[in-house]
């Protein structure tokens, strides 16, 4: 059995940020979109081998239960920026070091 949503033996740093960039561009929730703009970062990632694997990893993301139900609930956002605090616990969060990011997947639940 493997682990998570290995599903072929490509490389996995470029078949994993071919998923995140297709994830990212796809029309959601229909994604009629997914095979052509995955062919697309897999030729530009020179993986054209693992076309497959890198449609089948992003059919399992959108499978997940939580994606099933942010795309249900329809108030979602893609890659939204966030700064976040890294204080410890005895230091004040306003004065921590911080770090900057994009958040994957946002979404509103109920209020």
């Amino acid at each position: 059995m493997r682990d998570g949503l290995v599903i072929g033996d490509g490389p996995p740093i470029p078949v994993g940020d071919a998923v995140q960039m297709v994830i990212e561009r796809i029309s959601l929730p229909v994604t009629y979109d997914l095979e052509r703009i995955a062919d697309a970062f897999c030729e530009e990632g020179d993986i054209a081998a693992q076309l497959d694997e890198v449609v089948a990893m992003c059919r399992a993301c959108l499978q997940a239960y939580c994606v099933r139900r942010t795309l249900a609930g329809g108030q979602w956002w893609r890659e939204v920026p966030s700064v976040l605090s890294r204080a410890r616990e005895h230091e004040k969060a306003d004065r921590g070091p911080l770090v900057s990011c994009r958040v994957d997947e946002v979404c509103r639940d109920g209020d």
